[in-house]
């Protein structure tokens, strides 16, 4: 097929083949449906096309990026998947194992469990059984679900005795030409609490056109920036289109499930704007959950073979030593700091020339054996004094809802600790945290929080007052210092464990969150 007849759709459709037609009538388009199909098309001078006869490619891409990210383990269920418009006869589930067992023949990363109405009353049941049943060594993780969503059957059709023209889809002098929509949504639910997990989902639609009665015709999927065209067999028709939706969505699914880049085997870069906004999105999740952050890159460097340490969720110097390793490798300054620059470049990386590098390093450090720097020594007669206050020194009422910020200013060099209080009394530490994780700080600094650290402070909705609390200590007091205190021990709680391990030196500052 030349690069011509895979034009991508020009817009308004309808204008370009009535251009074409030849003769009195046109073709005509379902009511509503010019707008669906001018939205899922460009023309090409704004989108790259791609000629494909299928996903199978990209299916062994992604068995391969499963070994390089160390994915492995991943236990889902696959309910039916239903096909809503009644029009479609086609085992979709069957596809879409079969699409995952293509993708899985040398990583074996995910072991699938096939779920039907059959096998239980309700997914509860079946998961209650599960959990005594031989039949599932393995309790899954996760649960695809979804159907077949849309099926717009003939959205354009042209009959007459004249032929016309459809260069776009390399059909020339038709007599007769039709068009459909077909579309697919899956999602991935946690089944902890049945919930479904944000951002994990696949919703996309195949145009399919077709000349003349039951013979050969071609698709296009919109994607990624990327316009993907196939041939359709007379054979297997829309059931072929509905096959290679399913092979998207499953690289899709598991793709944004591990925070893998997916998009590099089905084309696309990070340059294109999807792909730039679903990794500010996969960011954003992980550091809001700061433990997800650090294990995510606790498996990514002992996959990359530069470290040994525990993968818990917990920030040590074996993974900020990997950190700067890798960063290096990368050629980015070592800085050890988790933030979104490092986590582009990472999923961009080529690791197969990138970890080499790495791993060289690592056994050079590790044979040089670096001795330990001394912690600063901190000469405290008395308390030290810490002040917390809003920005500027100017005391503010915030709205619920709205991001808050507020500085703290040691008045001596100290090891700071920080906390925050929300609106259950519930308190968590701030400062040190997985993107600063050295907590002394010197005399007489101006320390603003968040800063540019990627956490956010939202006064609550309820519009209880919320307090942070800072701690000045003249030793380090590591691990020691309480991550996470319940609401039961509260600040006077908070207190006493700092003076107990803190003694004479212990400095309190303290702020007023003032939300109305």
């Amino acid at each position: 097929m030349t690069h011509k007849r895979i034009l991508a759709l020009a817009v308004p459709l309808a204008l370009g083949l009535a251009a074409n037609v030849g003769m009195a009538d046109v073709l005509k388009f379902k009511e509503g449906t010019a707008e669906e199909i001018k939205q899922m098309s460009t023309g090409p001078q704004a989108t790259p096309m791609v000629t494909k006869t299928g996903f199978a490619p990209a299916l062994r891409c992604m068995d391969s990026m499963y070994i390089t990210y160390g994915v492995k383990n991943v236990s889902m269920l696959v309910e039916d998947l239903r096909d809503e418009t009644k029009k479609i006869n086609a085992a979709t589930k069957d596809m879409l194992i079969s699409a995952v067992s293509d993708m899985t023949r040398r990583s074996r990363a995910v072991k699938l469990i096939a779920f039907s109405e059959g096998d239980s009353q309700n997914l509860v049941g079946f998961m209650s059984n599960a959990q005594s049943s031989s039949a599932y060594d393995t309790m899954p993780d996760y649960d695809i679900r979804g159907s077949v969503s849309q099926f717009d059957d003939s959205l354009v059709k042209k009959q007459g005795d004249a032929g016309f023209n459809i260069p776009w889809f390399g059909m020339g002098g038709a007599k007769s030409a039709s068009g459909s929509i077909l579309g697919l949504d899956l999602s991935v639910i946690s089944t902890k609490d049945m919930s479904l997990i944000p951002g994990v989902t696949s919703k996309n639609s195949i145009l399919v056109m077709k000349e003349g009665t039951g013979v050969d015709g071609e698709a296009m999927i919109r994607k990624l920036g990327l316009n993907f065209n196939f041939t359709v067999s007379k054979s297997e028709g829309q059931a072929q289109a509905l096959r290679t939706l399913v092979e998207l969505a499953v690289i899709e699914l598991i793709g944004k499930l591990q925070k893998i880049p997916y998009w590099t085997c089905l084309g696309a870069s990070d340059q294109d704007e999807t792909v730039a906004a679903e990794i500010l999105d996969w960011w954003e999740s992980l550091a809001a959950d700061p433990r997800e952050l650090v294990l995510y890159f606790q498996r990514q460097m002992a996959v990359r073979g530069i470290y040994e340490g525990e993968i818990d969720g917990r920030v040590n110097e074996d993974l900020l030593r990997a950190i700067k390793i890798y960063q290096q490798a990368m050629g980015m300054s070592e800085s050890s700091t988790l933030d979104l620059d490092f986590f582009r470049r990472y999923l961009a990386a080529n690791h197969a020339d990138v970890q080499p590098k790495a791993q060289a390093r690592y056994k050079e450090i590790l044979a040089s054996k670096p001795v330990a720097q001394p912690a600063p020594t901190i000469d405290a007669s008395g308390p030290l004094n810490v002040v917390v206050q809003g920005l500027n020194g100017v005391n503010q009422t915030f709205q619920r809802g709205k991001n808050y910020f507020v500085e703290a200013r040691p008045q001596q060099d100290m090891y700071m600790y920080c906390y925050v209080q929300d609106e259950t009394r519930a308190l968590q530490m701030f400062h040190p945290n997985p993107f600063q994780t050295n907590a002394f700080v010197k005399g007489g600094s101006v320390i603003p929080f968040p800063g540019k650290q990627p956490f956010r402070f939202v006064a609550n909705k309820k519009g209880i007052n919320e307090k942070v609390v800072c701690y000045g200590s003249a030793s380090e007091l590591g691990s020691q210092a309480p991550k996470e205190v319940a609401a039961a021990q509260g600040l006077t709680g908070l207190n006493n464990t700092f003076k107990q391990l803190a003694g004479p030196s212990l400095g309190i500052g303290s702020y007023e969150i003032n939300i109305r």
